[in-house]
């Protein structure tokens, strides 16, 4: 078990409540139309409506912690209090559902890992308004910003597997650690993300006389291949890709599609390999500055 269940929670449009963090007595708020806290507590209604104000309940209120984001800032709170309806009620609009709260941090994006700075690009989270965070690698982070310790769960060796170090990257970092990976073979990479091109974000040009072939990710000789790259999804390959990168949560890879696996079987078969030494500096340093040493060594990183 985690050691708290985590929630994304969006509030009101474009963040404006966010605000009430700011009271001397905060709190957050959702909406969902014209639903009611009692109806919404006995399991009637929206399920993430349905959530907030459960999580208020006492008996959940200490496992349960929440991450508003805003702007620069971001914010880590505790339920304090039953979620109430802010009075009065207006005649025609949506119902003001209202928790007492405790604001645990808040911090500047730039202050906390890239891959929570980055949550709010998850469009399952982004999307919502109060969401359950399962990612591994956002919670270790959240661990990290309020100055706890990872869970125990997470460091068991039987628990560290490839894709438990990937999922610690932001997906700009892993755009990049993809791209090292191809320059280290001596691909040509003219930009390590693709910004807002369809479903590639990377392209790769050989040029030199001779295939390369990177365990099974092949770029023939004078050609150009584009790589889609995801984190967590089971999101079939598009059609106009040659190659995509994921982590697979259901559906196994298919053809042409490459994991954590290969990405960290890739580096250690290569690590005496200069280029590739980068490399494998660069995934260190990008992660050491907030995951513990002793998680990192685990997959034989370590500083050079």
């Amino acid at each position: 078990m985690y050691m708290y269940n985590w929630h994304y929670l969006k509030m009101g449009s474009h963040s404006q409540d966010l605000r009430r963090l700011d009271d001397t007595k905060p709190t957050a708020a959702i909406y969902f139309g014209r639903s009611r806290v009692k109806d919404l507590l006995t399991g009637k209604g929206d399920p993430q409506a349905v959530r907030f104000c459960q999580c208020g309940e006492s008996p959940n209120r200490n496992n349960t912690r929440m991450v508003a984001m805003a702007g620069t800032d971001i914010w880590i709170l505790k339920p304090t209090g039953s979620v109430y309806e802010e009075l009065p009620i207006p005649r025609k609009g949506d119902i003001l559902k209202v928790m007492p709260v405790t604001v645990l941090k808040r911090a500047k994006m730039i202050e906390v890992p890239s891959v929570l700075a980055g949550m709010r690009s998850n469009k399952y989270l982004g999307f919502g308004t109060f969401r359950p965070i399962d990612n591994w690698g956002n919670i270790k982070a959240l661990h990290y910003v309020l100055g706890a310790s990872i869970p125990k769960e997470q460091m068991k060796a039987s628990n560290c597997g490839p894709n438990q170090l990937i999922e610690c990257l932001g997906s700009i970092e892993l755009e990049t650690l993809i791209a090292k990976v191809l320059e280290a073979v001596g691909c040509f990479v003219p930009a390590h993300r693709g910004g807002n091109l369809i479903a590639a974000d990377i392209f790769a040009t050989n040029l030199s006389s001779q295939k390369i072939d990177i365990d099974g990710l092949v770029i023939p000789a004078k050609r150009r291949v584009s790589i889609q790259i995801k984190g967590w999804s089971d999101m079939a390959k598009h059609s106009d890709v040659d190659y995509m990168f994921r982590l697979p949560k259901d559906r196994p890879l298919g053809k042409g599609e490459f994991s954590a696996e290969w990405l960290l079987r890739v580096l250690e078969t290569r690590k005496n390999d200069p280029d590739f030494g980068r490399v494998r500096a660069w995934l260190f340093n990008s992660l050491a500055c907030w995951l513990p040493v002793e998680f990192l060594k685990q997959y034989g990183l370590s500083r050079r």
